[in-house]
């Protein structure tokens, strides 16, 4: 029988709160391992091969999201929905669709590689990551379903660890063998790093169910416009760092992208720490909106935003105090990394001045203001990031960056008001 998602109400509190408790420690090793693979390729690697190495990285992961349409997506939403005696044929033909799309395009996608790698050589680092992306596709998919099925630790702890962890192995044992390693090898470790996230899954989650029940209908169409529509939030948000690399890459030298890099890699951090009060008290903010708890509410998002805004002041001090040992840390090529880090403090402070209304919307199920807000958001950063980048060089992109996220929470923020819902804005009235 296939788990209803309904069903996790039941869940004592404490057994959720666990569950919520590894997956922020489990997102906080993820942003501390990538850290410090940043800062050992930054004394390591030369900013050519660093920058190059991170776009292509970032295309590849970008590319998983759009290899199968973000089918997989709307994985919470198809097990939920169903009822009835063909509930569980209903959810299997889901299920066997996303791998079906998965492989249609995973085809494509190696065929075009290697189209790409023979009609154009230059791209050839472009095309050995994407060659990894179908690994990293297939974790994506396993850990949505995985979710949806309420196994949501299986899925999701080896997706967070396993790349960040056999990068920065893969890193250290260079830097301890005192060898700055070329592009092709961090490629390799791009690809070895898929292969151990498709092993972990394989140990860690079980094995696929009976294939569909004869009689049941896939709405292919259904799936596919379901995954379309949330993919703009969820490239925002989970995607957030290597999809401001992959727009910086259309206008910056990989010098520059290697700069921007280290910048992202600091500042998330304080984006981390702020996503964790949505983790941590999304739950109670969905209650008390369902209970119409004005008072509760008002509470819970005080906190919320109380926490935004002490990330951002503990972060930003940090960073600064920080400065001098950073720079020594990085290195010279590296120093105008700092300033990029102190604009790019700009998307944390968005995010603490607008409050948590990404959180009000999901929690009210308006997928329209949801989609059109994200929409909105993509396309902003799609233009700003690669303008700033022409216009002025990496603090350029990183400025753009930051226009295009301030233009994502205000829209965010904006759709909240007009639905009536609560003004979650850091300077919004008591009560």
């Amino acid at each position: 029988m296939v788990p209803v998602i309904g069903a996790r109400l039941h869940r004592p509190m404490a057994a959720l709160s666990l569950r919520a408790g590894w997956m922020m420690l489990a997102r906080l090793a993820a942003s501390a391992l990538t850290l410090g693979t940043t800062l050992l390729l930054a004394r390591l690697a030369p900013p050519e091969v660093f920058g190059t190495f991170s776009a292509a990285g970032s295309v590849s992961l970008l590319a998983a999201v759009l290899l199968t349409l973000n089918i997989e997506g709307g994985a919470l939403f198809h097990a939920a929905r169903r009822s009835g005696p063909d509930a569980a044929a209903d959810y299997a033909a889901y299920r066997a669709r996303c791998f079906h799309v998965l492989c249609a395009g995973s085809a494509l996608l190696l065929a075009g590689c290697a189209a790409a790698a023979l009609l154009r050589p230059d791209l050839w680092p472009v095309a050995l990551a994407l060659g990894a992306t179908p690994l990293y596709a297939l974790s994506r998919v396993r850990a949505r379903l995985a979710g949806a099925e309420d196994l949501v630790l299986q899925g999701a702890l080896p997706r967070l660890i396993t790349r960040p962890a056999v990068v920065f192995l893969g890193v250290a044992a260079f830097a301890l063998a005192g060898h700055a390693p070329v592009l092709l090898q961090l490629l390799l470790l791009h690809l070895l790093a898929g292969l151990a996230l498709t092993a972990a899954h394989h140990l860690s989650l079980p094995s696929d169910p009976r294939p569909p029940q004869r009689g049941s209908a896939p709405d292919t169409r259904g799936y596919l416009r379901t995954g379309l529509a949330l993919a703009p939030g969820q490239i925002l948000g989970e995607n957030r760092v290597n999809l401001i690399i992959a727009l910086a890459a259309l206008s910056l030298a990989p010098s520059e992208i290697a700069q921007i890099t280290v910048a992202l890699a600091l500042v998330n951090l304080i984006v981390f720490a702020q996503s964790a009060a949505d983790t941590a008290l999304g739950a109670r903010v969905s209650a008390a909106l369902s209970r119409s708890d004005t008072a509760g509410l008002t509470q819970l998002l005080r906190l919320n935003r109380a926490i935004r805004l002490g990330a951002l002041i503990c972060g930003a001090a940090s960073l600064l105090a920080l400065r001098a040992p950073l720079l020594w840390l990085l290195g010279a090529p590296f120093a105008p990394a700092m300033d990029m880090a102190v604009i790019l403090l700009g998307i944390p402070l968005t995010n603490a001045l607008f409050g948590p209304a990404g959180l009000v919307i999901q929690a009210q199920a308006r997928r329209r203001d949801g989609l059109l807000s994200a929409a909105l958001g993509l396309g902003a950063l799609g233009l700003a990031v690669p303008l700033g980048g022409w216009l002025g060089g990496a603090p350029g992109a990183a400025a753009g960056a930051v226009a295009g996220y301030a233009i994502f929470h205000a829209a965010q923020w904006g759709a909240n008001l007009r639905a009536g819902a609560p003004d979650t804005g850091l300077l919004a009235r008591p009560g």
